[in-house]
């Protein structure tokens, strides 16, 4: 088993690595960048500045799951479900409906990865008689309209959160449908294949264009926390200074017809 962990810290490193320089030799080709060296190492080593936290998250909970195994499989039923209510209740209710909470990283770190290794283990070791899958698909459809409802009227600081209370409850309801489910397809399993490097090369905003014209999910993020106070996402503070100016010194939109606006007085020039 330490053996093909390790195996799988090496191929996740590998496949960063890779489409990192993919995306670097792309930005280049097409005049997005540089050859700059320092910006290359940051790309195929974006751990040590704050980026690619699934990556990061991921490999730590490889680095501990033996562990984190032995103990479970020496704790009985009860204890291991006191260990899921004390979980949820500090890094999951907590950051959902209560201020200060423990751990403010909205379920992007390796803290909420545990958790819902807990979650599943428990599913996996101690539940025999899983709820029926329309049950299942009901209440990922429920959640899910409950996530976008508390979103849009903002009601929660993090609706979109990792570690939200409801995304949590959907999360589980969509694994107890998919654990019931007996999928066997070649074509599946090749598509799966490439879900990771899909991944990588979507989040990389080093492949998009700086003057794209859709805001990306950080930059929405950033808007929301200047605006509303919280944010959904973490961002190195220099980037949230520079996304912050940027729609502070943008013009307001005029939304009137015809050069006339409650907010500025009317225009005078005439149409022809």
């Amino acid at each position: 088993q330490d053996t093909i962990k390790i195996r799988k810290i090496v191929n996740l490193l590998m496949d960063v690595a890779f489409w990192g320089t993919v995306g670097f030799l792309i930005a280049y080709i097409i005049g997005w960048g540089d050859l700059d060296i320092r910006r290359y190492i940051k790309i195929i080593l974006p751990y040590f500045w704050g980026n690619r936290w699934f990556v990061s998250a991921y490999i730590i909970l490889l680095l501990l799951i033996s562990f984190i195994n032995r103990c479970l499989w020496n704790i009985g039923r009860k204890e291991h479900r006191v260990l899921i209510v004390i979980f949820t209740l500090l890094f999951c209710f907590w950051p959902s409906f209560m201020p200060s909470p423990p751990l403010d990283d909205y379920g992007y770190g390796f803290v909420h990865f545990t958790y819902m290794y807990l979650i599943a283990s428990y599913m996996r070791i101690h539940i025999t008689q899983f709820p029926r899958k329309i049950t299942c698909l009901a209440l990922f459809l429920f959640m899910s309209v409950v996530v976008c409802l508390i979103t849009y009227f903002h009601l929660l600081g993090t609706g979109w959160a990792y570690n939200n209370l409801f995304v949590v409850l959907e999360a589980v309801a969509l694994f107890l449908l998919f654990l019931q489910l007996k999928l066997d397809s070649k074509f599946i399993n090749i598509l799966a294949s490439y879900a990771f490097a899909a991944c990588l090369s979507t989040l990389r905003r080093k492949f998009r264009s700086p003057n794209a014209a859709f805001p990306t999910l950080q930059q929405v993020m950033a808007k929301a926390k200047a605006s509303r106070g919280r944010p959904q996402s973490p961002l190195e503070p220099a980037e949230k200074t520079n996304i912050i100016r940027k729609a502070a010194a943008s013009p307001a939109p005029n939304r009137s017809r015809g050069g006339f606006s409650l907010f500025s007085p009317p225009t005078t020039k005439k149409r022809p």
